[in-house]
């Protein structure tokens, strides 16, 4: 396929026939790009669904990338470590901890982290 040299007539020209409605999406978005715009969060009279992400999700993995870069080898970070409950009842255990990052030497916890996505005003 050739490279393009106006975008903008090469989808005036573009015809999206019966069976390949599933390439609509992605040609929103590319116009979108191509035109400038973010199809993460925008307004206006697109079509094309935004792409949404759950940051506290993102930054909790951004820390804990950051983590495991400046820890010492005899240290490891583990992620999302369900190993502890706030209650024992009847011999059940009730209200499970799952804190976000544990840093851990010799299989004892040395730091228990919490993070904390917040957009600051």
């Amino acid at each position: 396929m050739p490279k393009s040299r106006d975008y903008k007539l090469d989808f005036t020209r573009l015809k999206v026939d019966r069976g390949m409605d599933y390439y609509q999406r992605p040609l929103e978005w590319a116009r979108l790009i191509l035109e400038g715009f973010s199809p993460q969060s925008m307004q206006g009279k697109s079509h094309a669904p935004s792409l949404l992400f759950p940051m506290e999700t993102v930054f909790e993995s951004y820390v804990a990338k950051l983590l495991h870069q400046q820890v010492t080898s005899d240290y490891k970070v583990k992620e999302q470590i369900q190993s502890q409950t706030l209650v024992r009842h009847k011999e059940q255990n009730w209200f499970r901890l799952k804190p976000d990052l544990l840093i851990v030497k010799d299989r004892k916890i040395e730091v228990v982290l919490d993070t904390k996505w917040k957009v600051l005003d």
